[in-house]
């Protein structure tokens, strides 16, 4: 009788736990997510431009400037709706002295390059260049879960900050301005 009693119970105990997993799981939200590589050096990468395909880059690119790179593809509706608010910030960058301005790079994640082309030819480019991240593994070692995502580099190649999601003019404002200009002080975001 002992047996019959535990072979119920079993699988009772497994759906449960599975259902409270499942559960939490729903309400986990992708914003709050951490970053394992905040505090950390970019990853090291050698990868073409978009731009220029037989042109290669590296992790380099991120010496001597606050850099802001966006993950986008042309897959992503929330990149679509934030790519006007990058031409945008690209123009006001323009108009700013040599030494105020961000480095504005992309990382085209999951995409082929023709499409990726296209995009930036007919919607306009707001980046210095765009890396081209056809299998998503320069992604996946910036710890990316999906797109669009935003970080901010320091002067040293450091990852300060991650934002999953959409940027916004209000969010450039009130979230990442006081992170860049306290990275421009010397201050860790972190």
């Amino acid at each position: 009788m002992k047996f019959n009693r535990v072979s119920y119970l079993l699988p009772l105990s497994i759906f449960l736990v599975l259902g409270i997993l499942l559960w939490k799981g729903l309400n986990l939200h992708p914003h709050d997510l951490p970053s394992a590589m905040l505090g950390k050096k970019v990853p090291k990468f050698e990868v073409s431009t978009v731009e220029d395909p037989a042109k290669h880059v590296t992790e380099s690119i991120f010496n001597n400037h606050v850099s802001v790179v966006n993950v986008w593809a042309t897959w992503c509706i929330g990149c679509k709706n934030e790519h006007e608010f990058w031409l945008d910030l690209a123009k006001a960058q323009k108009k700013l002295k040599a030494k105020n301005r961000l480095q504005l790079i992309g990382i085209n994640y999951h995409d082929t390059l023709h499409d990726a082309a296209h995009w930036l030819e007919k919607g306009g480019d707001p980046y210095i260049f765009t890396l081209f991240d056809k299998d998503g593994r320069l992604g996946m070692d910036f710890g990316v879960y999906g797109t669009p995502e935003t970080f901010i580099v320091d002067q040293k190649g450091v990852i300060q900050y991650r934002h999953v999601g959409i940027i916004t003019e209000a969010i450039w404002e009130h979230k990442l301005v006081p992170i860049i200009e306290g990275i421009k002080r010397g201050k860790s975001a972190y």
